[in-house]
This record gives structure tokens, sequence and C-alpha cells, in this order.
């Protein structure tokens, strides 16, 4: 399940000419998974586990560029449509997990992912937007989807946290 995370940043808007726009810009974002496994198995000292409970989270900073090109419609609304890349640095990655036995619920220490992950990742963004016209401002609205080229986690390393494994079961899976 996902979870609230937060994107905040700055963009800036540098016009080549009348229809082309370069945008360079910068993000820190926080993503955040909730996983619940609800079972029933005996640990190896005859506890019945019924739940396991795992939060992720991810904090990245991203310098996205992209080159955007403004329909030819003279209107108030002023759509575009824009592509590039990014470029993405993983700042911040834990696991944290609850376990629930049939008396008893005990939560873990916060495990880092950080040495798991590939830390420099890259992407491409594909997107469309319209400026609407407000007097001698402009609100915006965009669509936009980014794709990533590198899988985050780092193949290698994704069984060097015994206590993940052997604690909650949990094996990184491959996301980019």
């Amino acid at each position: 399940n996902l979870s609230p995370g937060y994107q905040v940043g700055l963009s800036e808007e540098i016009p080549l000419n009348k229809v082309w726009t370069i945008n360079p810009e910068i993000y820190v974002s926080n993503h955040v998974n909730n996983y619940v496994n609800n079972f029933v198995q005996i640990d190896s000292i005859n506890r019945f586990i019924t739940r396991h409970e795992f939060r992720l989270s991810q904090t990245n900073i991203m310098l996205p560029i992209t080159i955007q090109y403004k329909l030819p419609l003279e209107s108030r609304l002023n759509p575009y449509i824009f592509g590039g890349g990014s470029v993405s640095y993983i700042l911040l990655a834990e696991f944290n997990g609850q376990t629930n036995t049939s008396n008893e619920t005990f939560e873990g220490a916060t495990e880092d992912l950080v040495p798991q992950r590939q830390l420099l990742n890259f992407g491409a963004i594909l997107g469309a937007g319209i400026k609407i016209k407000a007097g001698k401002n402009q609100f915006l609205a965009e669509l936009r989807m980014n794709y990533g080229f590198r899988n985050q986690v780092d193949a290698s390393q994704r069984f060097s946290n015994q206590d993940l494994i052997f604690d909650y079961g949990y094996i990184e899976n491959d996301f980019r």
C-alpha cells in the first residue's frame, strides 16, 4: 500500500524562443510503502507469529532537465508538451518492521537499506501541461511520467542484511 509522501522543489523556465523552453529543476522527494502479511508460523522459540508489518521509506534528490514545446495556439490557455531526462541520488532508505505474535507485539529496529541500493539512478521524463493566464500571473497544471532506467536495488547486496531475511522474511524486490 502506498502512503503519503512529499515532493518539494524548484523549477526554472528559460525561454529559447517563442515555442521552445528549457526547464532545469531540483526536487527532494520521499516515497513510503506499507506492507502487511497475515499468516501463522511458529518461530524458533515456539511463538505463534500471526502478522508482519513493514514500512519502507526512501528519500531522493532529483535533478530533471526537460525541453518544453509550446503548441501554437493563441489564447488564455497555453498547452505544451515536454520531454527530457533526470538523474537522482538516494539520500535515505529505511525499513521499519513490526511483528505480532498470538500474545505480544514487538517492533524491530530501523534498518538502513542504503547499502542494498544503487545510489545513482537515471530516468526519462515525458509530459504535457497547460498554462492559464490570470492577469500578470500564470497557473500551471502538468501531467508527467517518470521512467527509471536502472534497478534501484543492488542485486549483489540483495541478501546482505540477514536481520531482514531471518527476522521478517524480507528480501528486496526489483524496482525502478
